[in-house]
């Protein structure tokens, strides 16, 4: 679900940009509840795999850069 997840992010990956979907967006289009959208972000954080840039009054902004080096690493 993380790898799913990760996917969704993407969605919204249009430039160089970080990608800031709202986490109801994504629950809602992976048919799951916002604070499992929380806990997938908050797990893939600890593995290395991105970085949350949280945001007041805002959506958080999520950094990809850190599974785009593990993958170009592979």
């Amino acid at each position: 679900m993380e790898a799913l997840f990760i996917i969704h992010l993407f969605k919204y990956k249009w430039d160089i940009r970080e990608p800031y979907p709202g986490k109801s967006r994504i629950a809602q289009s992976m048919g799951i509840k916002s604070n499992t959208i929380q806990t997938y972000a908050r797990n893939l954080e600890k593995k290395g795999f991105i970085n949350r840039i949280y945001r007041l009054g805002n959506s958080n902004k999520y950094d990809l850069k850190p599974l785009i080096k593990t993958l170009e690493k592979i």
